[in-house]
C-alpha cells in the first residue's frame, strides 16, 4: 500500500482524484483543502510553511500530487503577485517538504506552457507561454524539478467533470453563456482551439503515476494527458445549445483578436501529444477513455439553473456532457425507486414466504444493492395486447439475490444472479383462462452500464441502468442510502415442505420478455387463485389498484375475473398498444 497526499483536494480535480484513490485499497489517501474539509480531507493552508511543513512530516507520504494553484488566465493577470506566490513558491516549498520525507511529487501543470503555433506538443518542445498564468506554471515546473528530483511534471489542458457551479470549469462556464444568449446574442471566441479532458481520466492516470513514481528509481520528469478531440469556445457552446434545444441564432461566433491592455493572450492550438505517456506503458485499465463531448446518452451531475425551463428531457441530454467513464461502485447501494416511488423493495411488496403481493398504487421498478453484494428487486407492469385491447395484464415480480460488477468494452455492469426459486411472478389477466396466477421464477439479469447522477429537474440522487442490448431503462431514484430488504439469505429451503400446486396452462396475451423467461423455465410452479387482504381480491383500477392478491390453493379464477375489471373502457384508452412501465 501506499500513502499519497494531495493538495487542493476540494477543487474540481482534486475532487476527482480523491474519489478515485480512496475507491483503491491499496492506496492510502488524504487531501488538503483550505477552507473546506469533508471525508478524507483536513484543513491546512499551504501557503503557510510550518503548517504544511507539520502535515508533510506527520503522515509522510510516499507521493505528493500537487493539484493547488491558480488556474484562471483573467485572474491570474490582474493579481500576479499572489499567482506567483502560489504557483511558483507554494510549489517550491511543497516540492522540498516531500524531499525531506523522501516522497515523490507529481505537479500538475497546464498546455498554456506553449504558444499554440506548433501543435501536437511533445514533452521535449520548449515552452513559450504567452500569458502570465502559463509562465508561472512553467516556473513551477522548473521549481519542483530543483527542489525535489523525484518531482514529475503532469500537464493536460482545460478539464471539465462533475461541477460545483458551472464557472469552476472553463468549459460548463460556456452554459450559462448558451441560455443568455434567449435574450440577447452573445458572443463566443472562435480562434483558439482547446481540449476539453474530463478529470475522471486524469485522476485515473494519477493513480497509476503515483504507484509508478512510488518506486521507480529513473522518473520521466514531463508527461502530457489529454483528450484528442478540441473545439473553440464558439463550438462547445453551439454543442451545448442543440443539447437543450436553444436555437444557435444567438450564439456569434467572435474572430476578433483580444484588444486592449487589459485582454489576456491565449494560445491557439496546443494540442498535447500523448506519446511519452504511452511509451511508459503504465498499468492502466483499460476503462480509461475519453468522454466525448457530443455524447449525449449518459446522465451525470451537471448543475443547470432553471433546467425545468427546458424540460427534463433536455436536462437528461445536456447532463449526459459531464458523465464519468466509470462511476464508483459505492454510488448504487441503497434503495432506488422509479417515478413516483409507489414500488419499493422491502416488506410491504411481496411476502414470499406466503406466496403473495400487495398491489402498489401505481405501476414502476425498485432496486436494492448492498456493500456486501446482495440485492433485490421488485417489478409491478401493465402489458397491454394489440391483438386483445381489452385483455391487459398486470404484472407484479419479485426477486432476491447476489450481484456483482463485470467489466463490459469500456464500461462497467451488473450482473444479477437470483436465489434459485425465491422468485416471485404474478400475473393478472382478465382474458385468461385462469385470471390470476402466481408463480416461482429464477431469472438473470444483465446491466451493460450503470450511471448515478444528480437529477437537476427533481434535485435528487438517481441511477441509469441499461440493458442487456445497451437501451436505457426508466431512471430509478434514491429512497434510502440504507438499503430496504426483506432477509437476503435464501429463504426457498426453509418453506419447502409448503404445499404448491403446478399447471401447465400458459399465460395468455402479450407476455414481455421477462415473462417469457418466466414461463420457459423447466422449474416453474405456477399458483392459481384469488382473494386478498382486506377484501381485495387483487382488484386493479385505471386509477391505481387494490390491496391483497393473498393466494391460497385451489382455482377461484371465477371469482377474480368478477372483481377484476381493471376499468377497461378507461384503461385501454391510455394503454392499447403501450407497454405502461
Amino acid at each position: 500500500m501506499i500513502k499519497v497526499l494531495v493538495t487542493g483536494a476540494t477543487g474540481l480535480l482534486g475532487r476527482a482524484i480523491m474519489h478515485n484513490l480512496r475507491a483503491d485499497s491499496s492506496v492510502q489517501v488524504l487531501g488538503l483543502g483550505y477552507s473546506r474539509v469533508g471525508e478524507g480531507v483536513i484543513k491546512c493552508d499551504i501557503t503557510n510553511h510550518d503548517e504544511l511543513k507539520g502535515v508533510v512530516e506527520h503522515h509522510s507520504p510516499d507521493v505528493i500530487i500537487h493539484a493547488a494553484a491558480e488556474r484562471r488566465p483573467d485572474v491570474a493577470a490582474n493579481d500576479p503577485a499572489a499567482t506567483e506566490h502560489l504557483n511558483v513558491a507554494v510549489s517550491a516549498n511543497v516540492a522540498g517538504l516531500a524531499r525531506s520525507v523522501k516522497a515523490a511529487l507529481i505537479y500538475i501543470s497546464t498546455d498554456y506552457v506553449f504558444d499554440g503555433t506548433k501543435p501536437p506538443y511533445e514533452v521535449t518542445d520548449t515552452p513559450n507561454p504567452l500569458n502570465l498564468y502559463g509562465k508561472t506554471k512553467l516556473a513551477g515546473e522548473k521549481a519542483v524539478h530543483e527542489n525535489n528530483q523525484r518531482s514529475i511534471v503532469v500537464r493536460v489542458p482545460v478539464l471539465y467533470g462533475k461541477v460545483e457551479n458551472n464557472k469552476e470549469s472553463a468549459v460548463t462556464v460556456l452554459i450559462d453563456g448558451v441560455k443568455d444568449s434567449l435574450n440577447a446574442p452573445k458572443k463566443f471566441e472562435h480562434l483558439s482551439k482547446r481540449f476539453p479532458t474530463h478529470v475522471e481520466n486524469v485522476a485515473q492516470a494519477l493513480n497509476a503515476l503515483s504507484k509508478w513514481v512510488a518506486s521507480a528509481d529513473n522518473i520521466t520528469p514531463i508527461i502530457h494527458y489529454t483528450s484528442t478531440e478540441g473545439y473553440t469556445k464558439y463550438e462547445m457552446a453551439c454543442i451545448f445549445a442543440d443539447i437543450l434545444g436553444i436555437p444557435r441564432n444567438g450564439l456569434i461566433a467572435d474572430t476578433q483578436e483580444p484588444q486592449g491592455a487589459a485582454a489576456v493572450s491565449r494560445p491557439k492550438d496546443c494540442q498535447l501529444s500523448r506519446n511519452k505517456l504511452d511509451d511508459l506503458n503504465l498499468d492502466m485499465k483499460e476503462d480509461v477513455h475519453f468522454v466525448r463531448l457530443r455524447s449525449v446518452s449518459e446522465p451525470s451531475t451537471l448543475k443547470i439553473r432553471d433546467m425545468k425551463l427546458l424540460g427534463a428531457a433536455a436536462a437528461a441530454a445536456a447532463v449526459a456532457l459531464f458523465a464519468p467513464a466509470y462511476a464508483a461502485e459505492e454510488d448504487i447501494y441503497g434503495t432506488w425507486s422509479s417515478g413516483s416511488g409507489g414500488v419499493q423493495t422491502g416488506e410491504g411488496f411481496c411476502t414470499p414466504q406466503e406466496y403473495s403481493f400487495n398491489i402498489p398504487n401505481t405501476t414502476g421498478t425498485s432496486y436494492s444493492f448492498t456493500e456486501d453484494g446482495y440485492y433485490e428487486e421488485a417489478s409491478y407492469k401493465f402489458r397491454s395486447n394489440a391483438t386483445h385491447p381489452q385483455c391487459i395484464q398486470a404484472v407484479l415480480t419479485w426477486q432476491h439475490g447476489t450481484y456483482e460488477f463485470y467489466d463490459h468494452e469500456d464500461m462497467q455492469g451488473i450482473k444479477t444472479t437470483p436465489f434459485s426459486a425465491d422468485g416471485r411472478v404474478q400475473v393478472e389477466d382478465p382474458c385468461a383462462a385462469s385470471s390470476n396466477i402466481l408463480s416461482t421464477t429464477s431469472f438473470n439479469h444483465t446491466f451493460v452500464k450503470y450511471l448515478p447522477f444528480d437529477d437537476p429537474v427533481k434535485n435528487i440522487k438517481a441511477l441509469q441502468l441499461y440493458d442487456f442490448d445497451g437501451s436505457e431503462l426508466a431512471p430509478l431514484y434514491l429512497i434510502s442510502r440504507q438499503p430496504n430488504m426483506l432477509p437476503t439469505s435464501p429463504i426457498s429451503t426453509q418453506y419447502s415442505k409448503r404445499s404448491k400446486r403446478s399447471t401447465d396452462e400458459p399465460v395468455e396475451g402479450d407476455v414481455d420478455a421477462d415473462m417469457q423467461n418466466i414461463l420457459a423455465t423447466p422449474s416453474l410452479e405456477r399458483r392459481k387463485g384469488g382473494g386478498g387482504k382486506g377484501g381485495g381480491g387483487g382488484r386493479v383500477s385505471s386509477g391505481g389498484a387494490g390491496r391483497g392478491a393473498n393466494v391460497t390453493s385451489g382455482n377461484h379464477s371465477s371469482a377474480v375475473s368478477n372483481t377484476l375489471p381493471i376499468s377497461l373502457a378507461a384503461l385501454v384508452i391510455v394503454a392499447t398498444s403501450i407497454a405502461i412501465v
